[in-house]
């Protein structure tokens, strides 16, 4: 989700619009329906997902009429404080469960979520035929998480897109960026190689397996007059990306013996396993995967893989889109300006990128059919994954209900309806979100969705899917800790220089002397120290 620097009057304005729908807000109710508040966090992904399961929902229940606000506070250290005084009743936004539930601020949803749906909507002017629960749908995980309070259910978990390498498809065809089965370079139309899935046909076919292959990439990138990669100044992304990369290097089960707090991880240089539990979980800031992902920043940085402008104050989300989407335009044009291969961002930028993608295409028919795609993290020798491993952004979005809501049995409905197979499938279509449940798209459903979307499915139908949402209390009980970079890459260097995001320090000319090794000596150290705070009660 979208986190930007604003001023203290814009923060005013917000705190009035939050309230908005309290007294002197209300909408015209002339129209004899019952109305549901729901609140929406606009993010990357929009507002059509709703808008059209919201048009169906009325269809179903004629006697609801769905009143949306939405607005960038529905997050959840703001919503929490003024959840009691606003007309809001059904919510999507971010979620601290446990500080909701903390202050009994959240509805107990276990009938809506554990009913099969055609009984729970079965008053529904549209028949619903749908016998699957919610709960049944729910990853594993996710399901632990949220009935580990008490055993019951207050939220369904939503869904935030993953972080990979996107990648502009007509570039990489243009420039003969794809590899064949004999290892040359070629265009999409070649004999394409099989990708890290090691299955034809698939999103992966003619991509980079090895980081060896992929260093190669962005040397024949240079060469070519190609730009590698360009990202905005939101810190988080790049964060998240190169955690990212660290988990696709480590694999799931590394992830889940971190997880889970529970199993053995063997560390480079060491003949035997290390027994990992919560005690010296923090060991695991040092994992193969970490190494890796500093050597991938290191890389890109110190060999100049990157735009000038990446990272910089002036490139904020909108800018940095744009500044990618533009420049294979620009580069036709201006002099020293040439196309850029990659875009770091979450899976929702090319979503939040539609309108500028629209007004190219007015603008020339080259761009009508443009396509970007989703490609793997390659591996290193060293790499422990098996598989394509992707790590899912935003765990922490949610659908729920406040405790004491004023239309409690409509906004029960509305949920109900939102987690069904149609409205999953209505939010994948449209905005490429893939929500954190059980459900399948069929091919013409699949035929309609851009390029991006299609390649995002079949990578996480294909993967391991990491994230951090488990039943596991230091987690959970610290979650602003492991999702909000703390874990990933913040730390103090012996020397006192404090450490947040390697791609900005490495690229830093007065960090110049910056080494990996000196990183992952900085993690490990800062970790254990962090550990004793948070699991010692010195905090």
């Amino acid at each position: 989700m979208k986190k930007r620097l604003i001023s203290i009057v814009t923060v005013l304005i917000l705190a009035v619009s939050l309230l908005c729908g309290t007294a002197g807000c209300k909408k015209n109710k002339d129209d004899g329906k019952e109305h549901i508040y729901f609140g929406c966090y606009e993010g990357g992904w929009g507002r059509e997902w709703l808008d059209q399961s919201i048009a169906k929902f009325e269809q179903m229940y004629p006697q609801y009429k769905v009143d949306v606000h939405y607005a960038k506070s529905y997050d959840s250290t703001s919503l929490l404080e003024k959840i009691d005084m606003i007309d809001q009743d059904i919510f999507y936004g971010g979620l601290d469960l446990y500080s909701y539930l903390d202050q009994n601020k959240l509805m107990d949803i276990t009938d809506v979520v554990t009913t099969p749906l055609n009984e729970y909507l079965a008053d529904s002017k549209i028949p619903v035929t749908e016998t699957k629960t919610i709960a049944s749908k729910m990853w594993g995980d996710m399901k632990d998480y949220v009935t580990s309070y008490d055993g019951k259910f207050y939220n369904v978990p939503f869904g935030g897109g993953f972080y990979s390498l996107n990648y502009d498809v007509g570039l990489f065809d243009q420039k003969q960026f794809f590899l064949d089965k004999n290892g040359n370079w070629c265009s999409m139309s070649g004999d394409l190689s099989v990708g890290q899935d090691g299955v034809a046909g698939t999103y992966d076919d003619g991509l980079p397996v090895t980081y060896a292959e992929f260093l190669k990439l962005l040397d024949r990138m240079k060469k070519r007059n190609v730009i590698p990669f360009t990202w905005s100044s939101i810190n988080g992304y790049s964060q998240h990306f190169l955690h990212a990369c660290s988990v696709a290097q480590d694999g799931v089960d590394a992830f889940n013996t971190f997880k889970h707090m529970n199993g053995e991880y063997t560390f480079a240089g060491d003949s035997e396993p290390t027994k990992i539990t919560p005690a010296n979980a923090y060991l695991l800031r040092n994992s193969i995967g970490k190494k890796d992902a500093l050597q991938f920043a290191y890389d890109i940085c110190k060999k100049g893989y990157y735009d000038s402008q990446a990272g910089g104050a002036s490139m904020d989300y909108l800018t940095a889109q744009d500044t990618y989407l533009m420049s294979m335009e620009n580069a036709k044009t201006q002099k020293n300006v040439y196309p850029i291969a990659f875009f770091i961002d979450g899976g929702h930028w090319h979503n939040e990128a539609k309108v500028s993608m629209d007004m190219m295409a007015e603008m020339s028919d080259e761009y009508k059919n443009r396509k970007f795609g989703v490609m793997p993290f390659p591996w290193f020798e060293d790499a422990l994954a098996t598989k394509s491993t992707y790590f899912m952004s935003s765990p922490n979005s949610s659908l729920h209900i406040k405790k004491d809501a004023k239309q409690a049995e409509g906004a029960k409905k509305l949920l109900a309806y939102l987690n069904s197979d149609e409205a999953l499938i209505t939010c994948t279509k449209t905005c490429g979100n893939i929500r954190f449940m059980n459900y399948e798209m069929s091919s013409d459903d699949l035929k309609v969705m851009p390029y991006y979307y299609q390649t995002a499915w079949q990578a996480l139908k294909a993967s391991d899917i990491c994230y951090n949402l488990c039943d596991n209390p230091y987690i959970y009980k610290n979650c602003s800790y492991f999702d909000e970079m703390g874990w990933e890459w913040s730390c103090v260097t012996s020397d006192g220089k404090t450490l947040n995001n390697p791609l900005n320090q490495f690229k830093d000319k007065s960090m110049s002397s910056l080494t990996v090794s000196d990183y992952m000596v900085a993690l490990l150290n800062t970790g254990k120290e962090d550990w004793k705070k948070i699991y010692s009660g010195e905090n």
